[in-house]
């Protein structure tokens, strides 16, 4: 139980305080919090759940298609790690850095929109990606219109470690 409200990134100071939760920091489970009540944000110090994304960590085959994704190898293998929910993607085994990124924000179905990507020695921007559970497989549109300018990067899971 959180003492402090803001400690639990809602509004106030104290579950007793009257906040802007409407229920004068009652705790029942008929109570304006995010489980029940009428404050589905859960701004009164109801917690979110962070295991709400996909498990997408794990070393990956990586190919690429399409002329803009700059000067890469045509396969690699790629780590990805997961915090909560964001992912961070790196090259395996040294080399030329095939794909990396920093944190990228994931949504609940393992998808992101506007995430920076490097592709080889290219910087992209706007990329977005989609994720199919069934198949362990993320593929990452980095745009363009045309060959000369799209990229995209499908990666499958090949095993749950990056070992």
């Amino acid at each position: 139980m959180c003492v402090a409200i803001a400690a639990c990134g809602g509004v106030g100071t104290d579950l007793g305080d009257g906040g802007t939760g409407g229920d004068g920091g009652s705790v029942s489970s008929t109570g304006n919090d995010a489980t029940s009540g009428n404050d589905a944000s859960g701004s009164d110090g109801a917690t979110s759940d962070s295991g709400a994304c996909p498990d997408e960590r794990g070393r990956y085959a990586l190919t690429f298609t399409g002329e803009g994704c700059g000067p890469t190898a045509s396969t690699g293998n790629i780590c990805i790690q997961e915090d909560a929910c964001a992912i961070t993607l790196s090259t395996l085994g040294g080399g030329n850095n095939v794909i990396s990124s920093g944190a990228v924000p994931i949504a609940s179905d393992g998808s992101f929109t506007g995430a920076n990507i490097t592709e080889g020695t290219s910087n992209r921007s706007g990329c977005e990606a989609t994720w199919d559970q069934g198949t362990s497989t993320l593929v990452i549109d980095c745009g363009g219109t045309g060959t000369s300018q799209s990229c995209r990067a499908t990666l499958v899971r090949k095993s749950p470690g990056c070992n």
